[in-house]
């Protein structure tokens, strides 16, 4: 079982730096534990009097979107959760592909892939296999707390390491054709 207290200090230190921005005189950091039958966990949490500005568990609503040549995850506060992915502010995980064509034949595969996350590590790898066809890969992952992200041995695959925090991981492909 692992506890804040097991926490090293460069962790630690890492944690405040980030945070340092959002954090105000007058606002409360509360060390919530957190019991789920014999397993038992901390999170620290910031607030104003009205409501919560931070957590290391609490701070993720996550809403994927797709549109024909491109995968999207956006990232939201659990505050600020109604649906609408524009006001998903936290961060986006974006993965995409666009053919460029000359007379209906491939020329090349104009690729973005891009993570961001406020108060946390996104990232995500892409990978274009350009034949008659755009096929992209791609895997991701997202984490806040004191997790971390681990690249596979494959150099490719992203996994969250870790119990304080939360986060998560995938990955997926698809093909653009030139029409």
């Amino acid at each position: 079982m692992i506890d804040a207290k097991s926490i090293s200090k460069g962790s630690i230190s890492a944690w405040q730096s980030e945070i340092s921005d959002i954090v105000q005189v007058g606002q409360h950091v509360v060390d919530l534990k957190w019991i789920d039958g014999n397993r038992q966990f901390e999170t620290l949490t910031i607030t104003n009097n009205s409501t919560i500005v931070y957590d290391t568990m609490l701070s993720n609503v996550i809403l994927e979107g797709t549109k024909k040549g491109s995968f999207i995850k956006y990232l939201g506060w659990i505050w600020q959760y109604d649906q609408r992915a524009e006001n998903f502010t936290r961060g986006r995980i974006v993965a995409d592909v666009t053919p460029a064509c000359r007379n209906g034949s491939l020329i090349t595969c104009e690729k973005i892939c891009s993570a961001y996350l406020m108060l946390g590590d996104a990232k995500v790898n892409c990978r274009c296999k350009e034949e008659k066809f755009c096929n992209l890969e791609y895997s991701y992952a997202w984490k806040v707390g004191f997790n971390k992200i681990k690249v596979g041995y494959d150099k490719f695959t992203l996994e969250v390491e870790g119990i304080l925090g939360s986060g998560g991981n995938g990955n997926g492909s698809f093909s653009e054709y030139c029409r």
